[in-house]
């Protein structure tokens, strides 16, 4: 994710929970942290944790966890699945 996409998602951040999740500096701090994730997939996390009803906005590793966590759940699904289809 560019840099300038993080800076638009943390003012999403912010609309959705209705303030600002981070300070500029912080922002810049914590880009370090997501900056591998793609913006397609952060998004998703921030819309699914906004449906969850949380209560504060997450933050960069929150996101990144949630991400990985998925990535992690799909490839486990799909070894299983090819695991089941060749046994067959």
């Amino acid at each position: 994710m560019k840099e300038s996409e993080w800076a638009d998602l943390v003012v999403v951040i912010g609309g959705v929970w209705g303030r600002p999740p981070i300070t500029p500096v912080a922002r810049d701090v914590q880009y370090r942290v997501i900056a591998d994730v793609s913006l397609a997939d952060a998004q998703e996390a921030v819309a699914e944790m906004s449906r969850d009803g949380r209560e504060h906005p997450p933050t960069a590793g929150q996101i990144v966890r949630m991400v990985r966590e998925k990535i992690n759940l799909k490839s486990s699904l799909r070894d299983i699945w090819t695991f089941h289809t060749s046994s067959s």
